[in-house]
């Protein structure tokens, strides 16, 4: 089975770009975001080690953990940021190859994995190809203020505490630009993915021989 990897900067229009790879291209996409959302929900031991590091400030009256409490820890706090990273992070892969595995035993052709820090936290070297989504940095600025309701020192801070979108898109196998409406964007994805996905299988068969 080939293994996509795709992500982009925060307000690129990455999540769009998995919608239509689901819907156009039929083709199935693992959310890390959902699945790092899934191993911090109660009785799991996400949210147990998160507790202990973090304390019960960044639970909700229910139980739950409050994301965007802790998002506004860690985003203040790198030493917070990493201890969170640890935590998390070797979950959500495991939980990943699991659902990848499954999904393989299915008779699946292909599957993507979407995450926002696949190139952050190097595991896009894990994958096949890497599709990033990219746009122009004022559009990105305009977009994640309009999203979240950000004041624009928000935004850039947020914006700032990914890699820079030119270093994205040279870690890429495939670069799409979405500045303009969701036609283009669709376009853009389904003119170029036949080209890609069969680039990405001849590496595959590469690698399959030199190991």
């Amino acid at each position: 089975m080939i293994i996509i990897g795709l992500t982009g900067g925060i307000a690129c229009g990455k999540s769009t770009v998995a919608r239509l790879i689901q819907t156009e291209l039929k083709i199935p996409v693992l959310d890390a975001d959902k699945i790092s959302r899934e191993i911090v929900q109660p009785g799991e031991k996400g949210l147990a080690e998160v507790i202990a590091r973090f304390g019960d400030q960044i639970l909700q009256s229910d139980g739950t953990l409050n994301r965007k409490k802790l998002g506004t820890l860690i985003m203040n706090d790198e030493v917070a940021r990493q201890d969170l990273m640890k935590i998390t992070h070797p979950k959500i892969a495991a939980r990943i190859m699991q659902k990848l595995l499954q999904l393989k035993q299915k008779g699946h052709f292909a599957a993507v994995v979407e995450a926002a820090l696949m190139i952050e936290n190097k595991t896009h070297k894990k994958y096949h190809g890497v599709l990033v989504v990219s746009c122009a940095a004022q559009t990105q600025l305009q977009r994640l203020m309009s999203r979240e309701g950000f004041t624009k020192p928000q935004a850039e801070k947020w914006i700032s505490s990914q890699f820079p979108l030119s270093e994205k898109e040279k870690a890429a196998d495939w670069v799409i630009h979405n500045d303009s409406d969701l036609k283009s964007l669709a376009s853009s994805l389904t003119d170029g993915w036949d080209a890609f996905i069969k680039k990405c299988a001849i590496d595959t068969n590469k690698q399959s021989k030199n190991n």
